[in-house]
């Protein structure tokens, strides 16, 4: 594996701060903003790191996904039905998530690895159950 660069760092910074203005913008508040460009800078690190290094590292993938199950009440895609139903939500699509990349996995012949399956199931547990099939959709395009 290679080590991250500045410019690397410094597109990690650019995007996340584009996202958290955007979010001020767009989602009126500070919570969510900063949810948002959270999950994003996690996302766009191992979006980064995988298309350099072909690897996606669990020591970032599996520590993200208890921030992203407890901030997701918080954040901008929960509802308003309460914490439990929200928690729920998210780990219930991060597994449709894990059980769907799982069955891609085996089918596709090395071309998806375990960690586009950790990621997938990563990606679930930040969008929850109710917008999991709409990732799904356009993560195909």
């Amino acid at each position: 594996m290679g080590t991250f660069s500045w410019t690397s760092w410094g597109s990690l910074l650019f995007a996340t701060g584009i996202v958290f203005v955007a979010g001020l913008y767009f989602l009126h508040g500070l919570w969510k903003p900063l949810v948002t460009a959270g999950f994003s800078s996690i996302l766009f690190y191992m979006s980064l790191t995988d298309l350099r290094d072909n690897v996606i590292p669990n020591v970032v993938v599996l520590p993200a996904f208890i921030p992203s199950i407890v901030l997701y009440p918080i954040g901008p895609l929960g509802i308003e039905s309460g914490i439990l139903i929200n928690l729920g939500m998210s780990v219930v699509g991060g597994v449709v998530a894990v059980c769907i990349a799982s069955i891609i996995y085996v089918l596709s012949q090395n071309r998806f690895g375990a960690g586009d399956v950790k990621l997938i199931g990563l990606i679930g547990t930040m969008v929850g159950l109710q917008h999991l099939p709409w990732v799904l959709i356009f993560g195909t395009l």
